[in-house]
């Protein structure tokens, strides 16, 4: 009996493909660190093939900017299609920017910046703590032409704003 193939990385067929499957935390994972790092997607499409719940750890924001990491604002950016189809994220957790030493992304949210598509997706147990400019349950900011149709967040946002000197003022 043969030894199956090693499975190739979640998004390497990225030059090639036109549309992707997430089907778990660390699909889902993979991809956002794919638009973080330059990725848009634009003319894809990302549809998630069932729920995911998540387990632990703090979410970084698919199109965000860590400005503690040297990051200019809005430069990542979503810009394809994201296809829940009707499916649920649950328990995603972002704190961010409140203390010297936390990450500071540019816009918070299941997607930071879009320009893009997101569609049928839910998120519930949703938990954000954020100073920043742009919060949002499923994008932080949307740019031009973005849409957002047939999404629904349950859960809490609490934001505030950054000081230059690193001090987040606002409600908490």
């Amino acid at each position: 009996q043969a030894a199956a193939a090693p499975q190739a990385e979640w998004g390497a067929d990225y030059e090639t493909a036109d549309e992707f499957t997430i089907s778990t935390e660390a699909e889902l994972r993979a991809f956002a660190a794919m638009v973080n790092e330059g990725k848009d997607f634009a003319g894809k499409t990302v549809k998630l093939a069932n729920s995911i719940a998540m387990s632990g750890g703090l979410w970084v924001p698919a199109g965000s900017v860590d400005f503690t990491s040297g990051g200019k604002e809005g430069s990542h950016f979503f810009a394809g299609t994201f296809d829940g189809q009707g499916h649920t994220i649950s328990g995603l957790v972002i704190d961010c920017g409140k203390k010297t030493k936390d990450p500071l992304y540019d816009a918070v949210g299941l997607f930071g910046y879009v320009c893009g598509t997101i569609k049928n997706v839910s998120l519930t147990g949703l938990s954000i703590s954020a100073a920043t400019d742009f919060v949002g349950g499923i994008a932080g900011c949307l740019m031009d032409h973005a849409v957002i149709s047939g999404c629904t967040v349950q859960g809490s946002i609490y934001g505030a704003v950054s000081e230059d000197d690193g001090e987040a003022y606002g409600a908490q």
